[in-house]
């Protein structure tokens, strides 16, 4: 229900399916693909790069 995903464990697994079910992970770091096959385009590419970058080094990845 749409209440279950207000709760965070299952907005993750909501999130963790969609990107898996889609094939996002076959492209790992491709952000540009990534977001074509999620957007249909690169809407607001430019600000997803920078939330990524930031991700990885708060991840030390």
């Amino acid at each position: 229900s749409p209440e279950q995903l207000e709760q965070e464990l299952q907005a993750a697994r909501s999130a963790a399916w969609f990107y898996t079910s889609k094939g996002c992970m076959i492209y790992g770091a491709d952000i540009n693909r990534v977001t074509r096959i999620i957007n249909g385009g690169l809407n607001g590419i430019e600000d997803r790069k920078v939330r990524y970058n930031k991700a990885r080094a708060a991840l030390l990845v």
